[in-house]
């Protein structure tokens, strides 16, 4: 089974200029005997996997029906393809163990490759090809698109299955522009595993009324990143958003005993049925909080300080099996103990031998996490290590960190937090080093996925990082101690986002005090150990995201969930009816319906008094290409129709121009723009259309207003004070 990682390293160049060179790295997983000698760019590390053989054969090399030269350095691989604009190149990459029928994950980070033509962001399209070998291509598979620059490094994620008896997986990328190639930088192909939970989830598409040309797409769980798809091809990936407020769901009553209580918990899990446990640290227990209770059930210590049995000594880490059995890193004791469900005692399974550095010892354990076998990976704080004790084992065996207190690849200082993904990698929060590591199954040394630049609040920088969480999908979630704030890196990212807290040390409900931990459920919300303020806070990841700009066409949403699920929308068509209904001040695109490279186009308006041609101005852009951009049209354009002239003779579907707003607001006056989708007052040339069903939620006019026609939808009311007027100017009103 294929489910290593495989990080490599791409280089498109072309002949026109002399573009760095990027170096990346690479995993044993596949057989890649070309990538002698390269080094990761953004990390600046070698790794130990590559092979010292000789290529044998070139790598195969196609752009377009052209041809292009390839060959190997020492240092590098690279081809140059004479590109024109929309040019395309191909990239061969031998590759073993992919499994017919199976779905990979397919990741990597590029910019431009030459500093020109900027400041233009420059689209690329990417593909994936496979075959029985690198000159025999059967299959042509669209990945999406991004946009590009020379001054930084994007993120592009794509799903992807191939046939059986491929073993050669190709890549290849259109670039509007000859003079802007891609530099592509760990890449990284994984399998993805899907859980049988997906089945229950679901999305939808709707178009929403006169907002200017979007799309909202739902869902009924948290939208970790989505996909927007335009007759069929990606147009557009982006990543979720979590509430910028949190909400409490443990604690936040002061420090103190109570069953309401905690006090400095410096760790949480949840287990299947949505419980949160809490190593609440300052009363040596663990708290089991239901949904919706604000009290805790004490399901481990509670006896005191002291070294029995049913007592802890300041626990640090805390996690929860599927059998219901906790697992607790009773610190002051330098052991794990595991408390099976409902018991009033627990036993030592790992560590309890005293401190120290021994392999049947510990010292000061932290974060922990246990596999789906039952190995429990320990982060062995004072020891700078990571530890994996296999059921029943009376030693522990270390695969992470353990040659000394440092900052070198293969060093840790002070681990405080341990993760796995799907692919049995381990995750170490490097706590003095302010950095988060992998360590790949059976490596020596670890990589820098998080930080790694120095204590600091810069975007790729974290300071006194505690805990860590880590998705199936790569995505890393650090509580960052000191700046009060979580970050989540995505694989690859030279840089993180913050989701929760970074508005500074404080107790309100945007704000942060000493996170210690962070844990993610299946729905993406996000639970956070806010120590100092002695609470558990959780910040929702939000359910819908919007589109915007969109042109005539059929449309559909690919949502992915945090727990790796991806649910596709129905498909939504978008006509010119309803593309030509625009918010007021919003901007709106017109398209030909044709888009070849040879044609001529010619817009036209028509404001009453027949077809005229435009030019680009303040108003319009694209009046000689196949789409027309209207910036911000006044309403006074309503009614104003537009087509395009094709070749010179061919005339495309006719646009008619329309403005309306829809009432979304509570019970407020009707001059008030926030109440309305477009934040702006409907005046003479607007239709209005009321969606509230509720009477006290309806629009109530105390105010001479108009408005050009007036639709109210099934349930819903408009009032007009006595004394004042509503106007409709066209005499519609449904």
């Amino acid at each position: 089974m294929f489910n290593k990682i495989l990080s490599i390293f791409l280089l498109f160049v072309t002949t026109i200029c002399n573009c760095t060179i990027a170096k990346a790295q690479c995993n044993t997983a596949l057989n890649l005997p070309y990538l002698n000698g390269f080094e990761n760019e953004i990390n600046g590390q070698t790794p130990a996997c590559f092979s010292t053989e000789n290529i044998g054969n070139p790598i195969s090399v196609l752009v377009g029906s052209g041809s292009a030269s390839a060959y190997q350095g020492s240092k590098f691989l690279s081809f140059y393809p004479n590109l024109t604009p929309w040019g395309r190149g191909w990239l061969f990459l031998p590759a073993i163990n992919f499994i017919g029928g199976k779905t990979y994950q397919i990741s990597f980070v590029y910019r431009g490759s030459c500093p020109f033509p900027l400041p233009e962001e420059l689209p690329a399209s990417f593909y994936l090809a496979y075959g029985s070998n690198p000159n025999e291509i059967s299959m042509n598979t669209f990945l999406g698109v991004g946009q590009h620059l020379y001054t930084d490094y994007r993120s592009f994620n794509a799903f992807f299955s191939i046939p059986t008896g491929t073993h050669f997986l190709g890549i290849r990328y259109i670039t509007s522009d000859n003079s802007n190639n891609l530099t592509i930088d760990n890449l990284s192909v994984s399998e993805y595993n899907p859980n049988i939970s997906c089945n229950s989830n679901v999305a939808s598409l709707t178009p929403d009324c006169c907002s200017g040309g979007t799309i909202t797409a739902s869902s009924n769980v948290g939208i970790n990143s989505i996909s927007w798809l335009l007759n069929g091809r990606i147009i557009s990936t982006e990543q979720g958003t979590w509430e910028t407020s949190g909400t409490t769901i443990a604690g936040g009553n002061g420090s103190g005993s109570g069953a309401n209580q905690v006090t400095n918990p410096y760790a949480i899990v949840q287990d299947t049925a949505g419980n949160v446990y809490v190593a609440d640290a300052g009363n040596n227990r663990i708290q089991k909080f239901i949904p919706g209770n604000p009290n805790g059930i004490t399901v481990a210590g509670g006896n005191g300080i002291g070294s029995g049995n049913n007592q802890l000594n300041n626990p640090r880490g805390v996690f929860v099996d599927m059998s219901g059995n906790i697992y607790i890193s009773d610190a002051g004791n330098n052991r794990v103990q595991r408390w099976a469900k409902n018991a009033i005692s627990g036993i030592t399974v790992a560590g309890g031998n005293g401190q120290g550095i021994a392999s049947n010892q510990l010292d000061f354990p932290y974060g922990l996490y246990v596999d789906k076998g039952g190995s429990i990976y320990i982060a062995d704080a004072n020891n700078s290590r990571v530890q994996k004790w296999m059921p029943n084992a009376i030693i522990g065996t270390t695969v992470a960190g353990g040659n000394g207190n440092g900052i070198s690849p293969n060093q840790l200082s002070y681990a405080t937090g341990v993760c796995l993904d799907a692919a049995g990698n381990v995750y170490v929060n490097d706590f003095s080093n302010n950095r988060v590591q992998k360590w790949l199954v059976d490596s020596t040394t670890g990589i820098t996925v998080a930080g790694g630049n120095g204590a600091g609040f810069g975007a790729n920088q974290l300071d006194g990082p505690r805990g860590i969480y880590v998705e199936c999908n790569g995505n890393v979630f650090v509580a960052d101690q000191n700046n009060n704030r979580i970050q989540k890196w995505l694989p690859g990212e030279i840089a993180g986002t913050t989701i929760a807290g970074g508005n500074g040390i404080g107790n309100s409900s945007i704000q942060l005090s000493s996170p210690a931990a962070v844990f993610g459920d299946r729905n993406g919300n996000i639970h956070i150990a806010d120590r100092q303020n002695n609470r558990i806070q959780q910040f929702s990841l939000q359910k819908t995201k919007k589109y915007s700009g969109i042109t005539n066409g059929v449309y559909k949403a690919i949502i992915n969930t945090t727990d790796c699920c991806n649910i596709t929308s129905q498909p939504v068509t978008i006509n010119s009816t309803y593309n030509d209904t625009i918010c007021p001040g919003s901007s709106t695109y017109f398209v030909s319906g044709s888009n070849s490279l040879t044609n001529t186009y010619q817009w036209q308006i028509d404001t009453g008094n027949g077809y005229n041609n435009i030019s680009n101005n303040n108003t319009y852009n694209g009046a000689n290409s196949d789409t027309l951009k209207l910036n911000a049209p006044s309403t006074s354009f309503y009614g104003f129709s537009y087509r395009c002239i094709i070749n010179g003779n061919t005339i495309s579907p006719e646009h008619t121009l329309r403005f309306a707003v829809k009432w979304v607001g509570s019970c407020s006056l009707w001059s008030n723009p926030l109440s309305w989708n477009c934040g702006v007052i409907p005046d003479e040339n607007t239709d209005v259309l009321v969606d509230a069903a509720n009477f006290f939620l309806s629009p109530f006019v105390i105010a001479n207003a108009v408005c050009r026609s007036i639709k109210l939808m099934p349930g819903s009311n408009l009032r007009v004070q006595r004394g004042f007027k509503l106007e409709i100017k066209n005499n519609s009103f449904q």
